[in-house]
């Protein structure tokens, strides 16, 4: 603090305040915006340098008024923007030199005025936000199953461009808009279905203005005709019979309603009532009326109806309706229900309409429908009774006689037959079953099942290349044709007058010491053995005094799909019998081996089965045998 000495004080004032104003006139396209803003910024500076004979004191003041107006005219592409400045600057200096009595003050004041005005020159980014327009959805105010529904939101207004969004139980299903002028609309289309039956959708805009979205609802109703309604009930009844009809109609939404009336006459609310029930699982109403209702004749042949109506979604009912037959009741009996013809007599089971009108008469055998014709005769309208002549065993068993009038149906009791059998002689057996027989036919087609075997009695003559025998050849075959249903269980008949299988030895003609006879049974099953000389002449010497000789048989004509021949199972006899074969004085057999193969022949189509008989022979060593040491076959 000398007298050179430098003492500073800083008095700093800074005041400013920012007034601004925003507003707007006219939302046409001539419409102005105007932009306000002052600003006042005073700042005082105060200080000393050097408190000695010399200091100098300054007082330094700044003051800054800045007012701008910002406005536009035409909200066009060809809109023009204004800013206008105004800008006051106030300098103003205070300082002493000397500070004795002849010192001096000096007073410095400038002042600077400036006034801009900037037009189409500057652009401000200056954005003016205001909140949209509540949305507003219109729609169809009634929706039923099937319709295509359109919901439209629509928003006006709102800077900047607000979005609309479609949303289902807070989901998002559509954010899609087009904007036209202020105005922006989304569109949502659907397929009414159960699935939006009961649903809540809700539009909402925002442009970021507001807090939270501007939202709008509408809740969906979705009607639904109901099913087609089912009446159920007797078509048929006694007069004066109180009787009950049931009508239902399911899956309605709103409720439908539900009326009865036979012909145009409606049933009061005496005789007929209705129970609605709401179906929680798919939101619809089901409806069921119950009729009480006592026909009389009057009503024979009259319609009953059963008429649903559901307004919101048609102005035609739904109708079913159910024929009513009013008549007396039918019956029918029979008197009797025990006959034991003879066979081959004629018999009549009655059958007797006691009551009613019937249109039809059926008769039953076993449950089965019988078709009167040939041996069976009546079962008329006029004639309700089954006669039946030439009465055979098969006729046995369980009859019924049922008579209808087209609403009802009725039945007799049980009604047994049982024929006592004739008996039946040899000849009627034969005469029955070749009459109309013919010997050229198969029995059975597309195959025949043959078997074949062979039984030896005795060897006749033996050299190294020739063996003979008598033999007997048994085969066997089933012919559908030669069976009857009752009398003795087999006959014998000629071959000649029946079908044989064409079955040969290879190489030979079998010669027959007489036409043999062929048995026949029951069933149809025949079994034919002719008996003969049957030679081999492709024996083979083994070893020594050894030899093996072949006898082979198949069927001349027919091939494995016509007659397919095979060796007899061991259950039923051996394929070689030698059960009777009278024993060689020089020569025995030791063993014996058949065999069948399929064979092709050049001179024939097809395929042909083949029986071998193979039997080894060997000379008599001595009158005791040792059959341990028999050969065998191969």
């Amino acid at each position: 603090m000398g007298d050179d000495g430098y003492c500073h004080l800083v008095l700093n004032i800074q005041w400013l305040i920012l007034y601004v104003t925003l507003y707007e006139e006219g939302m046409g396209d001539d419409g102005v915006w105007f932009l306000n803003i002052q600003w006042l910024i005073l700042y005082v500076t105060l200080y000393e340098e050097g408190m000695g004979d010399d200091g100098y004191w300054f007082l330094n003041i700044q003051w800054l008024i800045l007012y701008v107006t910002l406005y536009e005219e035409g909200m066009g592409d060809d809109g023009y923007w204004f800013l206008n400045i105004q800008w006051l600057i106030l300098y103003v200096t205070l300082y002493e030199e000397g500070i004795g009595d002849d010192g001096y003050w000096f007073l410095n004041i400038q002042v600077m005025a400036v006034n801009y005005i900037v037009i189409a020159l500057l652009i401000v980014p200056v954005i003016s936000q205001v909140p949209p327009g509540a949305p507003v959805i219109t729609g169809p105010q009634t929706i039923v199953k099937g319709d295509q529904v359109t919901l439209t939101c629509t928003v006006t207004g709102g800077a900047p461009t607000p979005t609309v969004t479609w949303l289902r139980d807070s989901i998002v299903i559509d954010s899609s808009s087009s904007t036209a002028g202020s105005t922006v609309t989304n569109t949502y289309s659907f397929t009414a279905s159960d699935a939006e039956h009961l649903a809540v959708f809700e539009c909402q805009s925002e442009n970021g203005v507001l807090q939270n979205p501007l939202s709008r609802t509408k809740f969906v109703e979705v009607y639904r005709s109901p099913q087609p309604p089912v009446l159920t009930g007797p078509t048929s009844v006694v007069p004066g019979t109180p009787t009950t009809w049931t009508c239902t109609s399911e899956g309605g939404y709103p409720i439908q309603t539900m009326t009865m009336r036979i012909g145009n006459s409606q049933f009061t609310s005496n005789q007929f009532t209705t129970t609605t029930q709401f179906i929680t699982s798919d939101e619809s109403y089901t409806v069921v009326g119950t009729l009480s209702f006592a026909p009389t004749t009057a009503n024979d042949g009259q319609i009953l109806y059963c008429d649903v109506l559901h307004t919101e979604t048609s102005t035609t009912p739904q109708t079913v309706s159910l024929p009513l037959s009013v008549r007396s009741p039918l019956a029918v009996t029979a008197p009797r229900t025990f006959y034991n013809p003879g066979e081959t007599e004629t018999v009549t089971l009655a059958c007797i309409v006691t009551n009613g009108n019937p249109t039809q008469i059926s008769w039953y055998k076993s449950t089965q429908r019988l078709t009167v014709t040939g041996r069976f005769s009546g079962g008329t309208v006029s004639s309700p009774s089954l006669t039946i002549t030439d009465v055979a065993m098969s006729d046995a068993g369980t009859y019924i006689c049922e008579a209808t009038d087209g609403s009802a149906t009725v039945r007799t009791n049980n009604i047994q037959l049982s024929p006592i059998e004739r008996s039946v002689t040899e000849y009627d057996i034969i005469t029955t079953i070749l009459n109309g027989y013919n010997k050229l036919v198969r029995p059975i087609d597309p195959v025949n099942n043959v078997t074949h075997s062979l039984i030896p009695k005795e060897t006749m003559v033996f050299d190294p290349k020739l063996l003979v025998f008598k033999a007997m050849q048994c085969v066997s075959w089933n012919d559908p044709r030669l069976s009857w249903p009752r009398g003795q269980p087999r006959v014998s008949l000629p071959s000649s007058v029946i079908w044989l299988p064409d079955i040969v030895m290879l190489g030979q003609e079998v010669m027959h010491d007489f036409e043999a006879k062929a048995i026949v049974m029951k069933n149809g099953d025949v079994t034919y053995c002719p008996q003969g000389v049957i030679r081999s002449t492709n024996c083979e010497e083994k070893s020594g005094s050894v030899w093996e000789c072949n006898f082979k048989f198949l069927s001349w004509s027919y091939d494995k799909v016509m007659l397919d021949i095979h060796f007899p199972s061991v259950l039923t006899r051996p394929s070689i019998d030698m059960s009777i074969y009278y024993e060689h004085d020089d020569y025995e057999i030791v063993s014996q081996c058949p065999v069948r193969r399929e064979m092709s022949y050049p001179c024939r189509v097809g395929t042909y089965p083949e029986l071998t008989y193979t039997f080894v022979i060997r000379r008599r060593r001595s009158y005791c045998r040792n059959l341990n040491a028999s050969p065998t076959c191969n």
